[in-house]
């Protein structure tokens, strides 16, 4: 597992307007970017949408969680 960017993020629940997984990657990327961190945004992103390792909502929200903090 890599190192995680001292970044925290406020995971939403699915039920909520910002619960999309496709918000909650845009607004990790932006604030991994905000924090220096493009490398690991683009990363995120690429392991999510184009190799489609997460193959679930809560997949990808575990990739997610190796990128950032989540609470």
């Amino acid at each position: 597992m890599m190192d995680k960017v001292k970044v925290k993020y406020k995971m939403p629940s699915e039920s909520e307007p910002r619960g999309n997984i496709f918000c909650i990657i845009g607004e990790v990327d932006k604030l991994l970017k905000k924090n220096g961190e493009a490398i690991k945004a683009n990363e995120m992103k690429r392991r999510i949408l184009e190799n489609h390792e997460a193959k679930s909502y809560e997949e990808a929200k575990s990739i997610i969680g190796e990128y950032v903090d989540v609470y």
